[in-house]
């Protein structure tokens, strides 16, 4: 890739019940360091929280997804002054608004979205929606076979291009725990499409890291 870019943004992918990175997840940190590594951009930005899905069943570990991940791309070769830690989101709406809030800390204005080609269109579409005009966002697509479904993901972003069509244009970063709660229609959407697509106890694995007792 001949284009550079201010930073590249790794989207989380999930983590297992046990914290350990998903397949998913290393896949898209692969990726990441090789295009580091190509020179792409100097900044890469590993993202997650203590929190992998915004379940209400979501387990809390006890290290963030992003420490985990900023440590999988140093094995890759990547400095850790070269990796920013975004340590707020647990799905794509909430990664692309914390992001975007260190985006704007950092004067980041071109950014390249790294995640699963399957997830592609319907992150770009989040991105570019809450970023804003102000920021060139392109995407790196990273095959992922089976571990989704384009058919799972083309519902998402059916639900998610409706949702923002009710938004305003400018949206102001949102508390993170409020805006689960206050969107809770949203996420139940994903979730009744989820089920739909996944048995009982057989969640995607980027939906993984819940309590099954509950």
């Amino acid at each position: 890739m001949d284009k550079q870019y201010d930073a590249i943004i790794v989207l989380g992918g999930g983590r297992n019940n046990s914290g350990d990175l998903t397949p998913l997840s290393t896949q898209r940190l692969d990726k990441g360091g090789e295009l580091f590594k190509q020179g792409v951009s100097p900044k890469v930005f590993a993202l997650g929280g203590y929190k992998s899905t915004y379940s209400p069943q979501a387990i809390t570990f006890d290290r963030t997804g992003a420490t985990l991940r900023s440590e999988y791309l140093q094995t890759l070769g990547v400095p850790i002054d070269s990796v920013v830690l975004v340590e707020n989101g647990k799905d794509t709406i909430g990664e692309a608004f914390a992001s975007r809030e260190i985006a704007r800390e950092l004067n980041a204005k071109s950014l390249l979205v790294v995640t699963s080609d399957k997830h592609m269109e319907r992150s770009l579409f989040i991105f570019r929606r809450i970023f804003g005009q102000d920021f060139q966002i392109d995407g790196s697509g990273v095959p992922c076979g089976d571990l989704l479904n384009s058919d799972e993901e083309k519902e998402y972003l059916g639900v998610v291009e409706r949702f923002f069509s009710g938004l305003p244009e400018n949206i102001p970063n949102p508390d993170p725990e409020s805006w689960y709660q206050d969107h809770a229609d949203l996420y139940q959407q994903y979730k009744e499409i989820h089920d739909r697509f996944h048995p009982t106890g057989k969640e995607s694995q980027a939906y993984s890291g819940v309590r099954k007792e509950l």
